[in-house]
């Protein structure tokens, strides 16, 4: 019992961690949120909306949806030089075709959205270039918040000196672009070289045909999560994008809280996969996906509550049609808790790379019938539905994917198979 306890508090304890790396620096965001909004208005806040939708598609073009699958083996000590060295030349390959992209869209003089979709796109790029896998392998999370948090301090002081000067959204994607850069160069101040080592081109093959449905994927469900704001733009005016995004910002927010406690369960279940303990990855992966439900739950119910204290308070009276908004948005939280713990720690640390390319496009099928239904009503806050059909949809999918996989593992340990089956991994039972 001593035992368990001393996990659930390590749990608890790098869940707290990932949090502070990421949305843990609420005291930064309590100021940069009302900043942006007030400075920019409701307009320049969809606008803003845009750039930070495009800012995670082009996370996930650099990630190339690798960074958890390799941080799952990074936990089970498969990191080596020659895979270092391969994924940053596959990363610096995509943020330089990104770069270029930007460079055309500036000298073509692009209309203002398509640059700050370009903007968006590279910054997003620049925030996958650190080596935060391999600290999450390691269980260092510790460091993984600190240097995130250095980060959004310079990214806080930047607003504050440049926004009032220059109020635009590109202003704001800049500052968030010095921000990226110094986390990520902290983060390789923590890990060894690789010098001496040549870049073998067939792992980098490798590395794309393990990284592809996991791209895919990650890039789908970017599509209905925090990219959602970039799809509807073609279909929704910024004024109205802008009151969504007031919402969206908050939900995504904690939302991102949230799959802290998924990054903090990966290691502990990648352990279990390297003792070949079937049972442990079994129980821990139901029971950490049933607390995320649960802890998606409380952040519903606490947002719900909390709707138009938050919007008054960050947002400002112009922005008193976003309450409502906000409030059923909120009622993706438990759904997409479950669905992020059990994709991270689950799935990717299996390798399941199909399972999760499955899920996100059980996801993206809801936010298709979003946009459906907005082009056919013409009311903008019809887009929620397809929001809520799609974390929804991605939870029941995932929950089918996650008991085959439990079903398949547990026929193939079976007593009465053969030897040659049931020597099989984890990996190899995926079709």
């Amino acid at each position: 019992m001593t035992g368990r306890k001393s996990v659930v508090l390590k749990i608890f304890r790098d869940t707290i961690y990932v949090v502070l790396g990421k949305y843990g620096q609420f005291v930064v965001t309590i100021v940069t949120v009302p900043l942006c909004a007030r400075t920019l208005g409701v307009q320049g806040t969809g606008l803003l909306a845009v750039a930070a939708s495009a800012y995670f598609f082009g996370s996930a073009l650099v990630d190339f949806g690798l960074s958890q699958m390799l941080a799952g083996r990074a936990a089970r000590g498969e990191e080596t030089k020659e895979l270092r060295l391969a994924y940053v030349a596959l990363r610096s390959i995509v943020l330089s075709f990104l770069i270029v992209s930007l460079g055309i869209g500036i000298f073509t003089d692009a209309p203002d959205v398509l640059l700050l979709v370009l903007v968006g796109l590279f910054v997003g790029g620049l925030s996958s270039t650190g080596e935060e896998w391999i600290l999450t392998g390691r269980g260092l999370f510790g460091r993984i918040a600190a240097y995130q948090m250095i980060g959004r301090i310079f990214y806080l002081a930047a607003l504050l000196i440049i926004l009032p000067v220059i109020p635009s959204p590109i202003t704001v994607m800049s500052c968030l672009a010095v921000s990226v850069v110094i986390s990520s160069i902290l983060s390789w101040t923590q890990v060894r070289g690789f010098s001496r080592h040549r870049l073998h081109w067939v792992t980098l093959v490798d590395l794309l045909r393990l990284g592809a449905p996991s791209f895919f994927a990650r890039t789908l469900t970017t599509s209905y999560g925090q990219g959602a704001a970039l799809i509807y733009s073609s279909v929704v005016s910024p004024h109205n994008l802008g009151l969504f995004s007031a919402g969206d910002k908050f939900v995504r927010a904690t939302q991102s809280t949230l799959d802290a406690f998924a990054v903090a369960l990966l290691p502990r279940i990648a352990s279990s996969l390297k003792r070949h303990n079937s049972m442990s990855i079994w129980s821990r992966a139901f029971t950490g996906a049933s607390v995320a439900f649960g802890l998606g739950s409380f952040a519903c119910i606490a947002l719900w509550l909390s709707a138009p204290l938050i919007i008054g308070l960050f947002y400002g009276e112009g922005f008193a049609e976003a309450i409502p908004l906000l409030r059923i948005e909120a009622l993706v939280l438990p759904a997409a808790a479950y669905v992020s713990t059990v994709t991270t720690a689950v799935l990717y640390v299996l390798d399941d790379s199909r399972g999760v390319l499955y899920t996100a496009l059980a996801g993206l099928s809801g936010i298709l019938v979003g946009i459906f239904i907005v082009v056919l009503t013409g009311d903008f806050r019809s887009m929620l539905v397809g929001v809520l059909a799609s974390e929804w949809g991605a939870a029941v999918f995932v929950t089918f994917r996650m008991l085959t996989l439990r079903s398949r593992d547990h026929r193939r340990k079976a007593p009465d198979l053969p030897d040659d089956v049931q020597s099989g991994g984890f990996a190899g039972s995926v079709v």
